[in-house]
């Protein structure tokens, strides 16, 4: 625009238009004294009028271009300065200005020039991405950063076309959590970008008046999707690495052959990659990405065999669910998930039959139930009750809720809640039913307490201590269960403790 406005200025100045006033004057005064050069003055004239007028209709263009793309100035700004994650805070309000432009610029709103813009914006957004993968612990430590993003204010400014990444396996540099969380920022990023902007166009699809957002989608976002793909297997390859050395890190015993096997596969992967990472362009990467991952599905065959190993049909329900926790949280790939999830089902069908063996158990000694060596029987009888109710609800509280009937499980998995939920009440109620007992004796030895401590027999007149030994038996059982946590009533303590 700058130099429109200069030309359109010099047009302007007095020498020029003082050349043109006597050049059009020439033609109206004197045409037959000019003869044949009276034609090319009138041509001359004709072409300045029309030169003229055409730089105004640009200038006038440039200058409602520059008045909206002002508008979009501080939303643009962070793909240039920012990251991802505060790019993505401003896509609404970035795409509603784009949308102002799209329904009201005079000379901005063809599909060729907003197609465009969004195609920058996409490029901005991929390089931006690629500069803080490469840089993020850079940025965060203060060292030097690799590679530029340019600058909004200043389009001399040089953009990197490639970056540098080759240090992202050294995971001393480039730790391999913090990596994976800026990657999932980028893939975050484009998914809400494209969110963003299907949001926008069925907002002007519910107003049939205003003008549409009908661009090539495939070219605005072609360049971000290569990118994503990218990213993605990026995200599974450093994902799987940081999954299997943590593996090794819980020392869990003849696990190390199948983690060695592993890391060799890697690097052998890693010495055919002679390119940048994040260069999508280039398809050698996924070509040597697919036998690699051919090779780590041999190694996580191995891995599943191993876990089958340590989970044989005899195995302690809770020792297992809290192996299998171990090994979900470590696990990330399908394939490993999915032989999880098999395991979970198998032993949710064992949990099913210590339920049954549970409750055949407490049927069968209820009304004589084994009692621990030196407690009285009503804390005996709740002790036993409580370890019942302990093998059957602590598995159940171990188990992801995915696989419980409000949860939207099977009909099977619904009713093996419900049979827990049965048999827990029945122990409960079991234990509710002997305090309630223990209460009522001990309003008996109130009363007891109110006789006469010596009394005289009426035949021999002896005198006896009139002392019932059920009370001893009461102050041991009030001692026992407070001991396993049950509260005393005050007025049992007064007499009892």
């Amino acid at each position: 625009m700058r130099k429109l406005t200069q030309v359109s200025e010099q047009l302007s100045s007095k020498t020029c238009r003082a050349v043109y006033d006597l050049l059009d004057q020439a033609c109206d005064t004197m045409q037959d004294s000019l003869g044949v050069n009276y034609q090319k003055i009138y041509m001359a004239t004709s072409n300045w009028r029309g030169i003229d007028n055409k730089i105004t209709e640009s200038l006038s263009e440039a200058k409602d271009n520059v008045k909206y793309l002002q508008t979009l100035e501080k939303y643009l700004e962070p793909l240039y300065v920012g990251n991802p994650e505060t790019i993505k805070e401003t896509l609404p309000a970035l795409m509603n200005s784009i949308k102002m432009i799209h329904t009201i610029a005079r000379y901005y709103n063809t599909t060729e020039r907003m197609t465009g813009l969004f195609v920058k914006i996409t490029n901005q957004m991929i390089t931006n991405c690629k500069y803080n993968i490469v840089n993020f612990r850079n940025i965060k430590l203060g060292l030097p950063r690799k590679g530029k993003m340019g600058s909004l204010s200043d389009p001399k400014v040089e953009v990197s076309s490639t970056f540098e990444d080759n240090g992202l396996w050294d995971e001393t540099k480039y730790p391999h959590d913090e990596l994976i969380a800026v990657l999932k920022t980028c893939q975050d990023l484009k998914d809400a970008y494209i969110q963003q902007y299907k949001f926008t166009k069925e907002r002007l699809e519910s107003m049939p008046k205003a003008k549409q957002f009908d661009f090539n989608t495939t070219e605005i976002f072609g360049k971000f999707e290569l990118f994503s793909r990218r990213v993605r297997k990026l995200l599974d390859l450093f994902g799987t690495i940081r999954q299997f050395k943590t593996l090794e890190k819980h020392n869990l015993e003849n696990i190390q052959p199948i983690v060695n096997s592993f890391q060799k596969y890697v690097q052998n992967f890693r010495s055919k990659i002679t390119h940048p990472l994040l260069d999508y362009k280039d398809d050698t990467f996924d070509r040597d990405f697919v036998e690699f991952n051919v090779d780590v599905s041999g190694v996580e065959t191995e891995l599943q065999g191993y876990i089958d190993s340590n989970f044989p049909p005899n195995a302690n329900i809770e020792d297992s669910l809290r192996l299998l926790s171990k090994f979900k949280a470590i696990l990330h790939r399908d394939n490993l998930q999915n032989g999880i999830e098999q395991k979970y089902i198998l032993l949710f069908g064992n949990y099913s039959k210590l339920l049954t063996k549970i409750e055949e158990e407490y049927q069968k000694r209820r009304l004589a139930p084994p009692i621990v060596r030196n407690l009285p029987i009503v804390s005996g009888s709740i002790t036993w009750s409580r370890h019942l109710f302990h093998r059957a609800s602590t598995p159940m509280e171990k188990f992801p809720r995915k696989y419980l009937k409000v949860d939207g499980g099977s009909k099977k998995s619904g009713k093996q809640v419900a049979h827990h939920n049965r048999l827990t009440y029945t122990l409960f109620y079991f234990e509710y039913e002997w305090r309630q007992r223990w209460l009522v004796e001990v309003e008996k030895a109130k009363a007891g307490l109110l006789a006469t401590l010596i009394i005289r027999h009426p035949n021999n007149n002896k005198l006896y201590v009139n002392f019932d030994s059920e009370i001893m038996t009461l102050i041991r059982e009030a001692k026992c269960l407070s001991r396993i946590g049950i509260e005393i009533p005050e007025s049992a303590k007064i007499v009892l403790l």
